[in-house]
């Protein structure tokens, strides 16, 4: 319940694995249709090629820029949130 809590009152949840495959907590997320920023791990990527729910990030300076430009772009920030509605939606069948 209470991380439900945390993760529900996030407007982006950050992903700066280094080393991982796909995250639990990254299911989670979109269950809870939130944004993401992630690092560039090869499953993260194939992740966001079939879903466009967030950023990523190439290299540890770009976290901030990602972040700012999520949360003040609101047509990306829109579109975000409908490719993960999406995307979930075609799973939950």
């Amino acid at each position: 319940h209470t991380f439900d809590t945390i993760i529900s009152a996030a407007d982006v949840v950050l992903f700066p694995y280094e080393k991982g495959a796909q995250s639990g907590m990254l299911a989670h997320c979109f269950a809870l249709n939130k944004p993401v920023i992630l690092s560039n791990l090869t499953a993260f990527l194939k992740i966001m090629d079939r879903c466009n729910g967030g950023l990523v990030c190439s290299k540890d300076e770009e976290y901030i820029e990602k972040i700012i430009e999520m949360l003040n772009n609101k047509d990306l920030y829109v579109k975000c949130k409908e490719n993960i509605k999406n995307y979930v939606d075609k799973r939950s069948l």
